[in-house]
């Protein structure tokens, strides 16, 4: 009966330091909080499915998403807003840029912009009611 407990304890104990796993203690990169490398700007031609669609070469524009809700755009220029996700859904508001000493076009988001968002893996798409939909690459990865 002694040896039972000792092999029940055992196994206890075995079990509770086989369940425990280093991955619950890494931080989830999924979502949207964190840098964004914009790698592409697909402007749609009215209300159609048909994009006009350039790589931005050479540039590094970053869009950053904070925990508190703000929102930054980093360039040779920059700005700052606001923004709102609720489930796959974003708003973003106040963010304002300029085209000042730019070796590309700065004006990717303007006043406001809203639409959906999809994240499939490190790459994050944007389709917004704006003329361009946005696709961005995620930077921030140890």
């Amino acid at each position: 009966m002694r040896h039972l407990r000792h092999l029940l304890a055992f196994c206890t104990v075995i079990f509770f330091i086989s369940s425990c796993n280093n991955d619950d203690d890494t931080p989830s990169q999924n979502g949207l909080i964190g840098d964004w490398l914009v790698v592409k700007v697909m402007n749609k031609k009215g209300n159609s499915t048909i994009y006009n669609a350039y790589t931005i070469e050479n540039a590094t524009a970053t869009i950053s998403f904070r925990n508190d809700g703000v929102v930054e755009f980093r360039s040779c220029n920059k700005g700052e807003g606001y923004f709102e996700d609720n489930d796959n859904n974003i708003s973003i508001s106040k963010l304002f840029i300029t085209e000042l000493n730019c070796p590309f076009n700065e004006t990717i988001i303007s006043s406001n912009l809203s639409g959906e968002y999809l994240i499939d893996g490190n790459t994050l798409k944007i389709t917004s009611n704006l003329d361009a939909d946005l696709i961005l690459t995620r930077t921030d990865l140890d």
